[in-house]
């Protein structure tokens, strides 16, 4: 049968027409109020435009989604919408994954759909995986008739329309406005290539059921000696196929290695000049069985592949349709981003992906397969804690707890990094402010899986708010959930040791956030001022037996 398809399309490619510059884009709404399976509505071109794409609301999760393009323009969807064969096939199918609902949700497409002007473009886009589309019921011109003018710039313009059932279902009589972002070019042109092909009903593949999208890789991450399940599908059973292995992530286009076809714009994004690739069936298509499923075993040693399936296709404009390149990542002790925003926490676990590390963590006599790290300088077990005003009573009465919590806003600057060093888990803050000011601390906090506790105060510095509005700092540890005891504070000081004299007494120094005058005359928490003036700025935990903990400053 045929050999090297990705290679004999390649010349092709890179001989294709050019590609459109663009990203302009036209919202309606996002202010959901019911939803549906799909939406029915009318666009207008102004000025010779290209719809590229659209961006979606639809509910959290991952969804099927499908756009239809009536065939002869100028004709409203009122005239066809019970109509399914005037719509003839859909223009494209895709799978999203929602950024949530209320927010826009890219399909990633290259749909060229040129529209001259003053040309009417009559569209359906569909969920054919659930109920999942959200529109707005009596929003603006959309309150009064189908086809009141919801939304228009320069160039295009979006009308009200009817909400759908499924697959040219039942469809509300009052006028309903459709959320998302209609994507174009202005003129007549190809649109850009996505950077990233992504899957389509002709053509699939994923690893452990992994989506990517035109802008961002489809790349499955576990750990060392992990078990993954690779599968390839099409809904065009009996047609030919090949898929293509190399080491290596998917290579972003639309620069060389990767390939992208010049008229229906899919991309390769694997690297077909590769000496390490080769072939799933050797480079000799033969008859796709509709659903292929492989077990890879990860190896014991970090290393990375990529899997992208073609399956010759005839209503193809090339030819041939491409599956996403399904990126595998076989690897231990990787990093993560810690929480982005003001007041969040997000939960980490350490013995799975990415982190694959260090492994169960003992805390006040248990043990956790996962660590809760909040903005706001603290690690919690058990369940996170977002909140931004420390008290010895919160502290009692808390999730299990260690570290310096206060308040800090990363989204005002730097960041927080967690990761894997040795046998620890370890978060760290890079120039994050207190909230509402520039001054910015850096520190990490450390657990390992003997159970010592480490907070390296190394960057921190005085709050300059003087305040008692949320600048409250906690510095220590307690076995909390109401059962902690609380037997006073303790000064640490570098070179100063202590212990608690029962299992459920914290160890901690507290300031309340009123004014202190400390050595440099600005407010902050003797054991932190204490620290940072007479040694590194470091102290530890470490579990004893019996249950109770030493600390020791350095």
């Amino acid at each position: 049968m045929r050999r090297n398809l990705f290679a004999a399309v390649a010349f092709v490619a890179l001989v294709g027409g050019a590609f459109g510059q663009c990203a302009t884009s036209l919202p309606t709404t996002f202010a959901q109020n019911q939803g549906t399976f799909g939406n029915m509505f009318d666009v207008r071109a102004i000025n010779d435009l290209t719809i590229c794409s659209f961006d979606v609301n639809v509910d959290a999760g991952q969804w099927n989604m499908v756009v239809y393009a009536l065939p002869t323009q100028n004709v409203s969807y009122l005239v066809e919408r019970f109509n399914p064969p005037a719509w003839g096939p859909p223009i494209a199918t895709t799978t999203v994954t929602s950024t949530g609902g209320g927010q826009p949700t890219p399909m990633d497409l290259t749909l060229n759909l040129q529209l001259p002007a003053g040309n009417f473009q009559a569209l359906y886009i569909a969920c054919t995986s659930g109920q999942r589309m959200n529109h707005t019921f009596g929003a603006g011109a959309c309150a009064a008739t189908v086809g009141g003018l919801l939304a228009s710039d320069a160039n295009l313009e979006i009308f009200c329309g009817n909400g759908m059932g499924n697959n040219f279902g039942s469809y509300n009589n009052a006028s309903r406005a459709w959320n998302g972002n209609v994507i174009y070019c202005p003129g007549l042109v190809n649109c850009p290539p996505p950077a990233y092909q992504p899957n389509q009903s002709a053509s699939s593949a994923d690893i452990d059921g992994v989506q990517g999208g035109g802008s961002f890789p489809a790349i499955t991450t576990v750990c060392l000696g992990a078990t993954v399940t690779v599968t390839l599908g099409t809904n065009l059973t009996g047609n030919l196929f090949d898929a293509y292995v190399d080491i290596g992530l998917p290579i972003p286009g639309p620069n060389a290695p990767a390939i992208v076809f010049p008229a229906s714009a899919q991309v390769v994004n694997v690297n077909l000049a590769s000496s390490t690739g080769l072939f799933l069936n050797g480079g000799v298509f033969a008859a796709h069985p509709g659903g292929i499923v492989i077990p890879v075993v990860c190896p014991t040693a970090p290393v990375t592949a990529t899997i992208q399936q073609a399956v010759l296709d005839p209503s193809n404009a090339d030819g041939v349709a491409l599956s996403q390149a399904a990126g595998l990542e076989c690897g231990g002790n990787s990093t993560a981003v810690g929480p982005l925003t003001d007041d969040t926490f997000v939960q980490y676990f350490t013995t799975t992906a990415p982190l694959c590390g260090p492994g169960p963590i003992p805390f006040c006599g248990t043990s956790y397969t996962s660590v809760f790290v909040s903005s706001n300088g603290r690690l919690t077990f058990g369940a996170g804690d977002a909140n931004a005003t420390p008290t010895v009573a919160e502290g009692i009465s808390d999730a299990p707890e260690f570290g310096w919590w206060t308040d800090l806003n990363p989204a005002a600057g730097g960041g927080i990094i967690i990761g894997v060093v040795g046998n620890a888990f370890v978060a760290s803050w890079v120039g994050v402010p207190y909230f509402g000011t520039s001054a910015l601390n850096s520190f990490t906090l450390s657990i390992d899986t003997n159970g010592t506790c480490v907070a390296d105060l190394f960057g921190c510095v005085p709050n300059p708010t003087n305040n008692a509005n949320g600048d409250a700092q906690f510095l220590g540890i307690s076995c909390g959930l109401g059962l902690a005891t609380d037997p006073g504070p303790v000064t640490f000081t570098a070179g100063g040791s202590g212990t608690n004299a029962i299992a459920s007494d914290m160890i901690y120094d507290f300031w309340s956030g009123a004014t202190v005058t400390a050595p440099n005359s600005v407010s902050l928490n003797a054991s932190i001022q204490d620290l940072q003036t007479n040694g590194t700025g470091m102290v530890s935990f470490t579990p004893v037996v019996g249950g109770t903990y030493t600390w020791s400053g350095f």
